[in-house]
């Protein structure tokens, strides 16, 4: 199976969906797709990303809806 993100600091909704098409190519068993979680007070390596580079949270909802769009077009259940 595959674990991917989106929410990461330059990533665009294109970005996202050349991911899944590649993804979803590879026909794995499981895809799990997790918004990244930009905490740096409690993980001192994220200090190092600049948060200005992270999409805001319309961009996010937005990269969520085409990957949950995405994967369940391709026979993918949404489980959580």
């Amino acid at each position: 199976g595959f674990d991917l993100m989106y929410g990461l600091p330059g990533q665009s909704e294109a970005d996202l969906a050349r991911t899944l098409e590649d993804s979803i190519r590879l026909s794995p068993s499981r895809i799990a797709l997790f918004g990244y979680a930009h905490m740096p007070r409690l993980l001192p390596r994220q200090r190092r990303i600049d948060a200005t580079e992270l999409p805001g949270v319309e961009q996010r909802f937005a990269m969520a809806k085409l990957g949950h769009a995405m994967l369940t077009a391709a026979g993918y259940q949404a489980i959580g």
